[in-house]
């Protein structure tokens, strides 16, 4: 950019940034690709960059935060419920043990305890909800040693070591034998 251009800018600061939304909403699609294709060709710089901002501006995200709660609260439980929507979806949108499909019920199940070391934080504690939905999608959504159960069989299966609806069905095939 050339010196005059510069001052321009600096003298004219509404008029420049009216300038940059009319170009952006005008081009909007090719300003979002070339946003996206350079953050995925160049993740360290953008990465560097966004934590450099963070450093230079640390009461930001706080104050946007406490300025706009609601929104905020309302844009993260939307995420969650998109990302647990697309996580059960994965596994079978419905339990495997009673076949319910109402995906309020629905949660993830650990097979056995081979997966246990990936579904551990750093202090030992089960990693379970929104986090473990984030790994298993970054995972690409591992089938084996995962499976969806409602939260009735998921529970008696922790305490119990077994689900009743298993139990049912070995009782009944026993009596139709």
């Amino acid at each position: 950019m050339v010196s005059y251009q510069r001052e321009w800018r600096k003298n004219n600061v509404e008029k420049s940034r009216g300038y940059g939304r009319k170009h952006y909403y005008k081009y909007r699609d090719k300003c979002l690709a070339y946003s996206n294709e350079y953050k995925r060709t160049h993740p360290e710089q953008v990465k560097d960059k966004t934590r450099r901002y963070n450093l230079a501006h640390p009461d930001y995200q706080h104050d946007y935060y406490m300025a706009n709660k609601e929104h905020c609260n309302s844009k993260s439980k939307a995420y969650s419920l998109k990302l647990k929507h697309e996580v059960i979806a994965a596994y079978g949108g419905k339990c495997v043990c009673c076949g319910l499909n109402e995906w309020m019920f629905l949660t993830i199940d650990h097979i056995d305890k081979k997966n246990r070391e990936v579904d551990r934080d750093a202090n030992g504690k089960n990693i379970t909800g929104y986090r473990l939905y984030m790994i298993l999608r970054k995972l690409r959504y591992p089938q084996e040693g995962y499976r969806c159960l409602c939260f009735n069989c998921n529970c008696v299966r922790g305490v119990y070591g077994f689900c009743p609806h298993e139990r049912q069905k070995v009782d009944f095939l026993e009596v139709v034998a």
